[in-house]
C-alpha cells in the first residue's frame, strides 16, 4: 500500500516538474541608448518576443538591438543600437528646397525599366533654363530672363537651329517654376518622423501615405528620398491603373544657392510666310513651320521662290483639319516632332525615301492614317513613337499618283 502511494506521488511529482517547465515565462525589456524603458512584456518559454516600434534619436539612425528577440529562454534585455545620421537634418534640407532662390532640378523617367525622358531645370533670380531629352535623342530647351522690367522667353525649335523669342510679365516669369519644378512633391513640413532611416535613405511611413498622396494628386508605389552632401533625391514609382505600366521618377535637387546660368548667343528664329505657309530660312533651305490653306488634298512644293524645302517643322500641320492627302516632295530630309498631331482629316500621306529623320509623335491623334513610303523600313532617325502602332504603314511604296489624286479632278 505504501509503495503503491509514494508511485502515485512521484507521477504527481514529475507532473507538477513538467508542467512548470513547460510554462516557464520569462520578461524581455526593450531598452534605449540611456536605459530607458521602451516597451516590457512578458512571454512563455521558446517563444518570440514582440519587437516595438524602431525608436528615435536625434542625429542618429536606428540599427537593430543588441540580441535576439527570438527563442526567449530568460529573462532578457535588448537594447537600441545607432550609428551616427550623415551630416544634415531630412526635415532641414526639404526646407532648404523649398525656399531655395537657385537651385539645379534634374528629373529622369523611366517607364517598365526604360528610360523614356530626363528633364533639367536651373533657376537663378533672373533666369530659369530648362531642358527635355527624350531617350530617341530629341532635345528641346528653353530660357526666360529677367533684366529690370523685361521679362523675355526664348524656346528652341527642335529642328531649326534658332530660337523662338517672346514677351512675358512678371507674373508669368514667377509662376515658371511653380510650373515646371517638382518641389511640390516634397512635404514641406516633413520631418525625420515622417520617415522609416536607413543610413542616408528615407522611405514614407505608411501612416503617412494618403497625407502625401493629397498632397501630390496621385497614388504611387514607393516614396524614399535620399540625402547626401551636396544632394536631396527623390524616388518616385506611380503605377498606372490604365496601362499596367510602372513609371519611376527620379528627381535630384543639387547646386543648392550656387547656381549659375550661361546663357548662349541666341540666334531668334525669322519666320517669314507666302500665300500658304509660313516658314524659317537656313543656308540649307527652308523648313516650313505652318501652313494657312484649306486643301484636302495637299502637294507641297519642293521649293519656295526657288529655294528648296528641307524640312517640316515642329507642330507646322498641327491642328488642321481639312487635309486628307499629303504628298512630301522628295527634296525633304527631315520631319518635326509632332508635325501632323491632330489631323484628325488626315487619311494619306506619302514619304519618300529622302526623309531621313521623323521625331516623336509626328501622326499623333491622326487615327485613320495610312502612311506610304519609299523605305524598306523604318530608319534609325525615325522615332519610335512618330506614329500610333495601329496606324498602317505601307513600305517599299513607289510612288502612284492614281493613289493620291482623284483621277476626275486631274481631268
Amino acid at each position: 500500500m505504501i509503495k503503491i502511494v509514494l508511485k502515485a506521488l512521484l507521477v504527481v511529482t514529475l507532473s507538477v516538474v513538467l508542467f512548470a517547465c513547460s510554462t516557464a515565462e520569462y520578461t524581455v525589456t526593450f531598452i534605449d541608448h540611456d536605459d530607458a524603458v521602451i516597451h516590457e512584456e512578458v512571454v512563455q518559454s521558446g517563444e518570440d518576443a514582440t519587437l516595438p516600434d524602431d525608436p528615435e534619436r536625434a542625429g542618429y539612425v536606428f540599427t537593430g538591438w543588441d540580441g535576439s528577440h527570438e527563442n526567449i529562454s530568460e529573462d532578457t534585455t535588448l537594447k537600441a543600437q545607432y550609428d551616427e545620421a550623415p551630416d544634415g537634418d531630412i526635415g532641414e534640407r526639404i526646407s532648404e528646397v523649398m525656399n531655395a532662390d537657385n537651385f539645379t532640378e534634374n528629373l529622369v523617367i523611366h517607364v517598365d525599366d526604360a528610360l523614356v525622358q530626363s528633364n533639367r531645370m536651373e533657376m537663378t533670380d533672373s533666369t530659369v533654363h530648362l531642358t527635355f531629352e527624350q531617350a530617341t535623342g530629341e532635345t528641346q530647351s528653353a530660357y526666360f530672363t529677367k533684366e529690370d522690367d523685361t521679362y523675355t522667353e526664348y524656346v528652341s525649335d527642335p529642328v531649326a537651329a534658332c530660337y523662338l523669342d517672346g514677351e512675358l510679365t512678371m507674373e508669368q516669369f514667377d509662376m515658371i517654376p511653380d510650373a515646371f519644378s517638382w518641389r511640390q512633391y516634397l512635404p514641406a513640413q516633413a520631418n525625420e518622423g515622417w520617415f522609416h532611416q536607413d543610413g542616408d535613405t528615407y522611405t514614407l511611413k505608411q501612416e503617412l501615405y494618403d497625407t502625401m498622396v493629397t498632397r501630390i494628386g496621385t497614388a504611387f508605389e514607393e516614396y524614399t528620398l535620399t540625402l547626401s552632401d551636396d544632394a536631396l533625391t527623390l524616388r518616385l514609382v506611380v503605377a498606372s491603373e490604365d496601362t499596367g505600366e510602372t513609371y519611376e521618377y527620379v528627381l535630384t535637387f543639387t547646386e543648392l544657392g550656387t547656381t549659375s546660368v550661361e546663357l548662349p548667343d541666341f540666334e531668334t528664329c525669322v519666320e517669314e510666310e507666302n500665300e500658304s505657309y509660313t516658314y524659317y530660312a537656313t543656308d540649307e533651305g527652308l523648313i516650313l513651320t505652318g501652313y494657312k490653306g484649306e486643301d484636302e488634298v495637299l502637294e507641297i512644293p519642293e521649293a519656295i521662290d526657288g529655294t528648296p524645302v528641307i524640312a517640316i517643322g515642329t507642330r507646322a500641320f498641327a491642328q488642321t483639319y481639312t487635309i486628307e492627302t499629303i504628298i512630301i516632295p522628295d527634296t525633304v530630309t527631315t520631319i518635326g516632332p509632332q508635325a501632323f498631331d491632330d489631323a484628325p482629316s488626315l487619311r494619306k500621306i506619302y514619304i519618300p525615301d529622302s526623309v531621313e529623320t521623323i521625331g516623336s509623335n509626328a501622326f499623333r491623334q491622326t487615327y485613320a492614317l495610312t502612311i506610304y513610303t519609299g523605305h524598306s523600313e523604318a530608319p534609325e532617325g525615325w522615332s519610335e513613337l512618330f506614329a500610333p502602332h495601329y496606324e498602317e504603314k505601307i513600305f517599299d511604296y513607289v510612288f502612284d499618283p492614281d493613289d493620291f489624286f482623284d483621277p476626275e479632278d486631274e481631268e
